[in-house]
């Protein structure tokens, strides 16, 4: 799957978030929101069989509950704290807008209410033995209360034309804020929470079709001596040098992802064994060629090597011991030397 489906299906998983929350009576609030797309996205096991009880339970979910959850199954780092409260920010514009549209309605239907009593007054006073002079003073009255109608619509349709506009610039920057959140933002890359859901939509089309998947688990070699010998500023410009050179190398529906540290971890649909090799050593070859210098002094860095483990999709597997297994043949990569690729396979 491309890392562009990933963020579309993030707006599918969106918009069933806030159709479920609907439903259930759940406030969308930013902490509520973010509870609510892990347990749809099913990104975290754990926290999905929770709500689930819950929900056959029919216990609901109270402000304080959903807090609860939050707490005990939702991990708390910067870049989520980051994210939050740009959802908040997002999330309180929204409710701006909101409450300005139903201002506007609630006047609208005060002043169709008053409209309607008039016409029933006027009617109620219609009688045949009325002048002309009576049923002109009559018709002026209609004339004017229909005219002051349709100008207080005019001016609601304005308003809420308006307001259209400013809930599409806040989808925009929403749309925006969902698509940071699957970013890794020093590397570029997807990060661990956007691998977690295209691995299980991966693995879920690899069971259904019956096609090859592999996964790759690379590092950077030797990484932690190279950031202490030149600092943790060096150190993220080889990150994002190495993420250049596999996004560069990388194809189609491949998936690229930070996964910690120094680790990377690439998906790999409809692809055997033997080309997920040969994508790895592309990838090897590629990074170990080019000898680093900083641009301040010129000073050479040397050259950058990975190791890489390959496993392919075995049918019944789990998410864990797919990348389990891609981890074990990272380590035989390391433990016989590093800079090379191993795998194991099925086959």
């Amino acid at each position: 799957m491309k890392f562009e489906d990933s963020i579309n299906n993030a707006s599918r998983i969106s918009t069933a978030v806030l159709t479920q929350m609907a439903r259930h009576g759940v406030a969308a609030t930013p902490l509520a929101y973010h509870l609510w797309y892990l347990y749809i996205s099913d990104a975290n096991t754990e926290l999905h069989q929770a709500m689930d009880k819950l929900l056959a339970a029919k216990r609901g979910l109270l402000p304080t509950k959903i807090e609860q959850l939050y707490q005990q199954f939702v991990p708390i780092d910067s870049d989520n704290s980051r994210i939050t409260d740009q959802v908040a920010q997002v999330s309180q514009e929204v409710q701006h807008i909101i409450d300005d549209a139903s201002d506007e309605i609630s006047n609208t239907c005060s002043e169709a209410s008053r409209y309607t009593h008039e016409l029933d007054q006027t009617s109620n006073g219609i009688d045949e033995d009325l002048s002309a002079d009576e049923l002109r003073d009559i018709i002026n009255s209609l004339v004017k209360e229909t005219q002051h109608m349709m100008e207080h619509s005019s001016q609601m349709a304005l308003r809420l034309n308006t307001m259209s506009g400013e809930l599409t610039s806040v989808r925009t920057q929403f749309d925006q804020v969902k698509k940071e959140s699957l970013i890794d933002s020093l590397t570029g890359v997807a990060n661990r929470k956007a691998f977690d859901v295209n691995l299980t939509e991966s693995m879920r089309d690899a069971a259904e079709t019956d096609k090859p998947l592999c996964l790759i688990m690379a590092d950077i070699d030797h990484f932690k001596k190279f950031n202490d010998t030149h600092g943790h500023v060096v150190g993220d410009k080889v990150l994002r040098y190495v993420s250049k050179m596999l996004q560069r190398v990388l194809k189609g529906r491949d998936v690229v992802a930070r996964y910690g540290g120094e680790e990377f971890a690439i998906i790999l649909s409809d692809t055997p064994v033997s080309g997920a090799n040969s994508v790895a050593e592309e990838i090897r070859r590629t990074v170990a060629s080019a000898e680093l210098q900083l641009k301040s002094s010129a000073a050479s860095l040397g050259s950058i090597t990975m190791s890489f483990g390959i496993a392919d999709y075995l049918d019944g597997d789990s998410e864990e011991n797919f990348i389990q297994r891609a981890d074990a043949a990272l380590y035989d990569a390391k433990d016989s030397g590093r800079n090379q690729v191993k795998s194991v396979s099925a086959a």
